[in-house]
């Protein structure tokens, strides 16, 4: 689950919406003369995830007779459809948001308390914890995932690579031999807002938040600075130095464009979240995939991969098919449906008891997590909230066209916007 604000845009014809339909099964008649309908609006773009969401409302449907309407729109018209949905009081019965949104939802009363919910006993011990706000908990966790380098292992060997970096000197030694052997190092889909924040997510958020976990709290609250803080301006400095390898028009491409060039080679990896996977795969189902935490510093004991499951499900308040959605929710996170997700999908995941993933790379993920080589920023604020989120996009965007030079002036440009917000609430 991408993670991810947006800037504000018109909806557009691209929406997707789908009705998975039944009635009777084998002649059976379902005792429920009145036939229930799940309303879920989700954001996922993979279409690994989209078949995964496919299967499993079939397969509840089938069990169940419980029908779905499934609308599905990109990342960066999400959150402003939702907004408006909740607002008008025509909430989606089941939709997914990230933590830090989390507490608008709250407040204004849209979401259930799912505290007493029978799915928990699906997941792992933390997932419940994790989730906690003020004693309740309104999101149901499901997804894990782990910012880090998802990369074409063939060109990796072809460029003579043998072993992924371990620090940040290498890591740009690395980025030169990929270039050198004709290839694009990171490829980056900036025309749509998301991945910016995704890619910066990968060493970024390890620095700030180690040094204060508070820090985009903190930030908000406008009682602490950007100007003032070095080891921001640092790591804003290497997000623009790894750039310079990145595809020449890094803003002309979206996150489709972005995995099609390392699904072919023409790029050798993306920066982002671990649903890179399936998104690069879905272009070229023989395609190997390698991943490695982008290093932060010239010390190999900071490279650790930023991994997070605080994102998830909610339940609206007014939906008037709570029962259906909460057992629905109890399938989801069975071992059926989980392993689905794990091995069809190729997502990580928070369901207990399932087996090994089948996909090398997510191995990969779940041998840094084993080994404890991981930065969980789950329990922190990881993310913008609303205006805040925008303008830090708008003034990355500009850092990375250089219409804003330097680091130090970019912190300068994040201060200024963010008072201006400050001083309207």
């Amino acid at each position: 689950m991408s993670t991810h604000k947006n800037f504000s845009r018109l909806l557009t014809a691209g929406m997707i919406t789908a009705l998975v339909t039944a009635g009777s099964f084998g002649g059976e008649v379902f005792a429920d003369s009145e036939t229930k309908t799940i309303k879920w609006l989700h954001h996922y773009g993979e279409d690994a995830t989209r078949k995964w969401i496919e299967d499993v409302t079939q397969l509840y449907t089938e069990q169940t007779g419980v029908q779905f309407d499934i609308q599905a729109v990109s990342y960066d018209e999400y959150q402003t459809l939702l907004q408006a949905k909740t607002v008008s009081g025509d909430a989606p019965d089941l939709f997914d948001i990230t933590a830090s949104d989390l507490p608008h939802y709250i407040e204004n009363g849209y979401v259930e308390d799912l505290s007493d919910a029978e799915f928990w006993d699906n997941l792992i011990e933390s997932a419940k914890e994790s989730s906690e706000t003020d004693g309740k908990n309104y999101l149901m966790p499901f997804e894990s995932n782990a910012s880090a380098a998802y990369y074409n292992v063939e060109v990796f060997k072809n460029a003579g690579i043998e072993e992924v970096p371990q620090t940040y000197s290498e890591f740009i030694e690395v980025l030169k031999k990929l270039k050198d052997s004709g290839v694009i190092p990171i490829a980056l889909g900036a025309q749509e807002a998301w991945t910016i924040t995704n890619d910066y997510r990968a060493d970024m958020l390890q620095r700030v938040l180690a040094a204060n976990p508070n820090w985009m709290t903190d930030l908000e609250a406008r009682t602490t600075r950007f100007a003032q803080d070095e080891v921001f301006i640092e790591t804003l400095e290497k997000f623009k130095e790894r750039h310079e390898y990145s595809n020449p028009d890094p803003f002309g491409a979206d996150w489709n464009k972005a995995t099609q060039m390392v699904a072919t080679g023409e790029a050798a990896m993306v920066l982002n979240g671990s649903w890179a996977i399936s998104a690069i795969q879905e272009k070229n189902p023989d395609v190997e995939i390698g991943c490695f935490p982008v290093p932060a510093t010239d010390d190999p004991e900071d490279t650790k991969l930023t991994t997070w499951s605080g994102d998830g499900f909610v339940v609206s308040s007014s939906s008037e098919v709570k029962a259906e959605v909460l057992d629905f929710l109890k399938f989801m996170t069975g071992e059926e449906a989980g392993s689905k997700w794990l091995n069809d999908a190729k997502r990580l995941s928070v369901i207990k008891g399932l087996s090994e993933a089948q996909e090398p790379a997510l191995g990969e993920v779940s041998r840094y997590m084993s080994e404890g080589k991981v930065f969980d920023v789950s329990a922190m604020q990881n993310e913008f909230n609303s205006e805040y989120s925008d303008a830090n996009i708008e003034v990355l965007t500009k850092y990375l066209l250089g219409e804003i030079d330097t680091a130090e002036e970019a912190a300068e440009e994040l201060d200024k916007k963010f008072d201006e917000i400050s001083s309207r609430q």
